[in-house]
């Protein structure tokens, strides 16, 4: 089977109609017209299809998937290795894919990006983004990026792989720019198990090895696990969203070498941050009244970013100042008529997803008031 043309057909046709995954009769006929002549390759997807694959992929398990064709469906390990690639779109000979535009989004250092878009989980940057997963009501996921590794929630709970760079020229990228790296090179691992995960996830890595990753079942309580490559249990206690109302946004950035801080956000407006002293365990949730309601936040270091639900960011300073500042608009695209619905940092760049687009821009967090490099728009 050739496995580039397969995972190009496979695309081509969900993209037009994700519901093919879960019709094999229609995904046959759409795939006859994708691949005339080759009736073996689309007799393997289709197979592949009625064995329950799509769905199990969507959820994480990739190991199930492959007992699924070697076991149920009788295939040779090897077959099964190549329908596994082409339903995961893990070919590395195919091209990139686009994404569309994302309802959540995450940024790692790198840099790299994820997103989250109406047909699945994707890591990467403009031009070669690459599917990671694709759950069921994609849109009311959420998904992260720490330690090498990207995180998403799904049905079954929170799922993650481990991503490794790619080496892209480096006269092809500014130093701001994001690169193409964020491929994966496993197996989905699970994280934590729940019947339903939605929005909001979170995630940190403050020692450089150990995941630390925030979760809730059901927007209220918050939930921890530890993704090592040891394993092991989560001990740590996280407080509940504060006052008890429903969460909108959840963020966690490393502040100094002992310290991690939360920023939470909620239905009825709550903004609030919480300190993680590593050595002493979580502190209680401090609200941190903005001027205005905000719409979303993120974390780059000490500084909390928002957006308030008019388009205007503002910054405040959680291990200084402890003040509400606004935040210059970046040259490059157009100011905001009303909020982003997600936006993702680090120290040195900001991801925003809005009414004019997706962009990133430089970011100076080490001055009294961050500010903004010239914007640059990403093509999804």
């Amino acid at each position: 089977m050739d496995v580039s043309a397969a995972t190009t057909a496979l695309a081509t046709a969900l993209r037009y109609d994700p519901s093919l995954a879960g019709e094999p009769d229609r995904l046959a006929r759409a795939l006859e017209d994708l691949l005339p002549g080759d009736e073996r390759t689309v007799a393997l997807l289709v197979a592949a299809a009625r064995a329950g694959v799509p769905e199990l992929l969507a959820g994480g398990h990739a190991e199930q998937a492959r007992d699924r064709l070697t076991g149920y469906a009788g295939f040779r390990p090897e077959i099964a290795a190549q329908l596994l690639a082409a339903w995961s779109g893990d070919d590395t000979g195919t091209p990139a894919e686009s994404p569309g535009p994302p309802a959540a989004v995450a940024l790692g250092d790198g840099p790299v990006l994820a997103l989250v878009t109406g047909s699945g989980v994707f890591t990467g940057s403009a031009g070669a983004w690459r599917r990671v997963a694709s759950p069921p009501g994609a849109t009311s996921r959420d998904v992260a990026l720490a330690g090498g590794h990207v995180l998403w929630t799904a049905p079954g709970g929170v799922f993650a792989r481990r991503l490794t760079a790619d080496d892209p020229r480096p006269h092809h990228h500014t130093a701001d720019e994001p690169r193409p790296n964020g491929h994966i090179d496993d197996e989905p691992r699970i994280v934590a198990t729940a019947d339903q995960v939605r929005y909001p996830l979170a995630a940190v890595c403050p020692d450089g090895s150990t995941v630390d990753v925030f979760w809730t079942p059901d927007r209220v309580r918050i939930e921890h696990a530890a993704l090592r490559d040891w394993g092991g249990t989560s001990s740590l206690t996280v407080p509940p969203a504060p006052s008890g109302e429903r969460l909108t946004a959840l963020a966690a950035a490393t502040g100094s070498a002992r310290t991690v801080w939360l920023a939470a956000l909620t239905e009825a407006g709550t903004t609030a941050c919480a300190r993680w002293d590593l050595t002493a365990g979580i502190g209680d949730w401090t609200p941190v009244d903005p001027p205005a309601r905000l719409a979303t936040l993120t974390l780059a270091g000490r500084w909390l970013l928002a957006y308030t639900v008019t388009g205007h960011l503002l910054a405040y300073d959680l291990d200084g100042a402890r003040q509400w500042r606004s935040v210059d608009h970046p040259a490059g695209v157009a100011r905001f008529a009303r909020a982003p619905h997600a936006i993702a940092a680090t120290r040195d760049l900001l991801l925003v997803a809005g009414p004019s687009g997706t962009w990133t821009a430089p970011l100076d967090s080490l001055t009294e008031v961050p500010r903004l490099g010239p914007a640059t728009l990403l093509n999804l």
